[in-house]
């Protein structure tokens, strides 16, 4: 019977043994099926980034896009306005074109050529004219100038009295002839010295 015991005994070793070794492999198990989860989150997440990657390089490619179709557009008027230039120009070539044939056949009417001599005449005198008003820009320009210095001169004038009239009154005498001055002496000099 001891014998029977013995086993019984060596059996609930083994048992509890085997409990152990049944417990610790589900938690191995358990935690295989935690790291596969965790694997299977990572590929997720790896695959969301790499979506989200792909936008920020859309995204980066729809700038560089919008900024070609706005120097698309900007060159699209520019050629538009272009266009408009070149036909405003050929309309005024021909009109001019026109003008000139029209003023050929009235040269041999008298009153057309004192109205071409007269216009001539306010050419010519506008062009005189041309220097004559670039030279009163110039002069107008220079007397701005000249105005903001002589105030400027003006400003010194008054500083430089008043520093002469702080000196006058601390030695009290004029350097020149060395007489004592007073308030209205002093003033009367300062006055004198007055742009």
């Amino acid at each position: 019977m001891l014998e029977k015991y013995k086993n019984i005994e060596k059996l609930e070793v083994k048992v509890k043994t085997l409990d152990k070794k049944v417990s610790s492999l589900v938690q191995v198990k358990e935690k295989d099926n935690t790291l596969n989860n965790l694997e299977s989150e990572i590929k997720k997440q790896e695959e969301i980034h790499k979506k989200y990657q792909s936008v920020d390089d859309w995204m980066v490619k729809l700038d560089k896009i919008k900024q070609k179709r706005t120097e698309y557009e900007s060159f699209k008027e520019k050629v538009q306005t272009t266009n408009q230039l070149r036909s405003d120009l050929d309309n005024y070539n021909r009109s001019i074109k026109q003008s000139e044939k029209e003023i050929k056949s009235l040269k041999h009417i008298t009153e057309a050529e004192q109205k071409l001599n007269a216009l001539n005449q306010k050419v010519a005198q506008l062009k005189q004219a041309q220097p004559l008003a670039r030279h009163l820009t110039t002069i107008t320009t220079e007397g701005v100038k000249e105005k903001d210095k002589i105030v400027e001169h003006s400003e010194e004038n008054k500083r430089l009295i008043q520093d002469y009239q702080a000196v006058l009154k601390k030695i009290g005498a004029c350097p020149v002839c060395k007489s004592s001055v007073d308030e209205t002496i002093i003033t009367q000099i300062a006055t004198s010295y007055q742009l």
